[in-house]
């Protein structure tokens, strides 16, 4: 996990992955 955080991490923006890890968690909540 911290590995695939890390290299996402290089290829976007913060800002990207924590909308991404966002949008995951909601999506989690709402089913």
């Amino acid at each position: 996990m911290a590995v695939d955080f890390e290299l996402i991490g290089a290829k976007a923006s913060s800002e990207d992955v924590s909308r991404a890890l966002i949008e995951k968690l909601m999506e989690g909540f709402s089913e």
